[in-house]
């Protein structure tokens, strides 16, 4: 089970952004190899970033086909890149807050042990009003 399944059946506005996505990316690229003094590969970027748009024009099937297709090429990308940030965040973040509110004696459950208690419950005030029974949260 992914977590973003792929879409098989792309709709006509969403091929439409993939193709004006596609263009500006590889236009971007096309520009900055330009200016770093590469014309021959602008060119070819410039006619990759052309190839998308006028694909969708003339055929919406052959586009439908490509984006499929990076769909299931970026798809284990995605899921490796959202691993690893959930592991960064977890043992960057959570864990060294955990662990510096441990070391500070925060227990907000009061689960510390006690050797002296008979038991570790604790009373609960109820309201006996029948009131009560409509504010149930």
């Amino acid at each position: 089970m992914t977590l973003l399944p792929i879409d098989w059946h792309p709709s006509g506005r969403k091929l439409a952004v993939f193709a004006g996505a596609w263009l500006a990316l590889l236009a971007t690229l096309a520009l900055v190899l330009w200016l770093k003094g590469q014309p021959s590969a602008a060119a070819a970027c410039l006619a990759a970033a052309a190839m998308m748009p006028l694909l969708g024009l003339f055929s919406s099937k052959a586009l439908r086909a490509v984006f499929v297709l990076a769909s299931l090429l970026t798809l284990p990308i995605g899921w490796v890149v959202s691993l690893a940030v959930l592991a960064v965040v977890y043992f960057l973040v959570v864990t060294p807050i955990g662990l510096l509110l441990r070391t500070a004696g925060y227990d907000p459950l009061g689960r510390r042990f006690d050797p002296q208690a008979n038991s570790y419950w604790l009373p609960h005030k109820t309201d006996d009003d029948l009131e009560s029974y409509f504010r149930q949260y």
